[in-house]
């Protein structure tokens, strides 16, 4: 279970790599068809972010299937 802290804090100040953080981007890639940039991640490294970015891809697809 992850607390605020670790859902809201800096990927790479809590002890993240750039390497964890592409396999991490892989994974969401492979597990949810979601594609996140190395780039944009490390604008905004955090795990809000790519919660974020889940729910903007359900919401987007839930419009389209729904048309």
């Amino acid at each position: 279970c992850l607390d605020d802290d670790q859902i809201e804090g800096d990927f790479f100040l809590l002890g993240g790599t750039s390497l964890l953080a592409m396999h991490l981007l892989r994974q969401v890639k492979e597990a949810l068809h979601i594609e996140c940039s190395l780039k944009d991640f490390f604008r905004d490294p955090t795990l809000t972010f790519l919660f974020s970015l889940i729910q903007v891809s359900n919401v987007l697809h839930s419009t389209i299937s729904s048309m």
